[in-house]
């Protein structure tokens, strides 16, 4: 799991995005705050931003938003409205194990959480056999 963020007075560009991702070891899930509005993950426009991100889903088929689109992420404190600035993004090979939902509350934030889980086949209540020796008896 690998985190972005891109303060609102940076920008980065498509190319710059694309050599970050691609050098991280898959399966990789981005959890980032991009300050980028995009219909494609729920915005109700577009901005400037947007374009590294979306060149990275529309140019690496094996990128996966998990975004919900009726889930914005953010509210505007001091003009109002709800968005969607902060995509989570999974390799494909994985993306059907992840769950993704953002939490009604904002806490006090400008920004909701957002809850990403990954299921697995892991058994409870199977313990594997010890391979070290805390202490030894002389």
């Amino acid at each position: 799991m690998t985190s972005i963020y891109i303060p609102p007075d940076q920008n980065i560009s498509s190319t710059d995005l694309h050599n970050l991702v691609h050098s991280l070891p898959s399966p990789l899930m981005i959890a980032g705050h991009f300050n980028a509005n995009s219909i494609t993950w729920g915005s109700t426009n577009n901005n400037y931003r947007v374009n590294a991100v979306d060149a990275l889903l529309t140019n690496s088929p094996n990128f996966t938003l998990l975004n919900d689109h009726n889930s914005p992420t953010h509210f505007n404190i001091s003009t109002g409205p709800f968005s969607t600035i902060d995509p989570t993004l999974c390799t494909s090979s994985f993306h059907f194990n992840l769950s993704w939902r953002v939490h009604s509350d904002l806490y006090d934030s400008d920004h909701f959480l957002i809850f990403t889980s990954l299921a697995t086949n892991h058994d409870p209540s199977f313990i594997p056999a010890r391979k070290w020796i805390l202490m030894q008896e002389s």
